[in-house]
């Protein structure tokens, strides 16, 4: 039996690496969260350390009010997580069948879920790309729903649905009469959300000035509303979506490089329908199953050519 409610370890240790170590204790199912320290050259390693089941990382020189905050949320994590193990036992069942939706069995859709069950309960960022409609907001819901904030709001946005002058104050709130047509006082996102996922979808489409926003939000955990001089600290998690590339879109210079590697700490990819067509099958049964039972139709399943239809569609949007 451990006693121990934390590691806290540096990357480069004598013997192995951080890394090794954080596999050596999840082989040993010692179930301790490892806090790793590591320099900024490491941060390709760390990300595989939080890939391969650490719980954080911390850049050095060590920022003591961040470690402590990781430290005191990784014993909460531990205890939750002791009354997570009959929920996420619960969680198991329903992820294979589909939880809440989540329907894949190929190897892409795999390989994103995985990567979100394991990131789910960290604090890094997660930059989810993707076409438009392959899915971005289920993962970005799974991250949520599998991680400890599951009991926190899931607050989402598409900052390309909305004017630029709009998606500011609907992030950060405004004052009463902080411009024209402020006629009171609104709550941001930022705030909605409160422990809980900001989802920012399609997050290239945000304009210059905005992303620099963003970008302080990210760094310095703090907002403030339209019209307000104080500063308010942000506790939400932020995961981000684009069907853009947004390495070329850094390369025009229409995407800030510093927020692109902010953002992008923990990539998850989604590949479109087309190519990940074992999906198809299961995904066409689910949507059959569920507008049949809502229209009281009798339908059972498809003919051949309507699902020979389906595998040659290239399933835009």
């Amino acid at each position: 039996h451990h006693e121990f409610d934390v590691i806290l370890s540096d990357m480069m240790l004598p013997e192995m690496s951080g890394l090794e170590l954080v596999e050596k204790i999840k082989e040993n199912s010692i179930e301790v969260p490892v806090i790793l320290v590591t320099a900024n050259n490491d941060l390709e390693l760390a990300v595989h350390a939080i890939e391969a089941g650490a719980y954080d990382f911390i850049l050095k020189p060590i920022p003591f009010p961040q470690l402590l905050i990781s430290a005191q949320r990784a014993i909460r994590f531990s205890r939750i997580r002791g009354e997570n193990e009959a929920l996420k036992a619960v969680i198991g069942t329903l992820v294979a069948t589909g939880m809440a939706g989540v329907i894949g069995k190929s190897e892409g859709f795999r390989r994103a879920m995985d990567l979100a069950k394991k990131v789910a309960s960290s604090q890094a960022h997660v930059l989810i790309t993707g076409e438009s409609g392959s899915g971005k907001e289920v993962i970005a819901k799974a991250l949520h729903q599998l991680g400890t904030r599951l009991a926190e709001p899931f607050v989402t946005i598409n900052c390309s649905a909305i004017p630029e002058h709009l998606l500011e104050s609907e992030l950060f709130g405004h004052t009463k009469g902080a411009f024209t047509g402020a006629n009171e006082k609104k709550i941001g996102l930022f705030d909605e959300a409160g422990n809980g996922t900001l989802f920012l979808d399609e997050i290239g489409d945000m304009t210059l000035p905005l992303q620099a926003k963003i970008l302080r939000v990210l760094q310095e955990r703090k907002i403030r509303r339209i019209g307000e001089n104080q500063h308010r600290p942000v506790n939400a998690r932020v995961v981000a979506a684009t069907h853009k590339d947004l390495r070329y879109e850094v390369q025009e210079k229409r995407f800030r490089e510093d927020l692109f590697f902010r953002l992008n700490v923990i990539p998850i990819h989604l590949p479109p329908l087309r190519e990940r067509k074992e999906d198809i099958t299961p995904l066409a049964e689910y949507f059959l199953k569920k507008y049949a039972a809502m229209n009281g139709s009798k339908a059972k399943g498809f003919s051949r050519e309507a699902m020979a239809m389906l595998f040659s569609n290239p399933w835009p949007g």
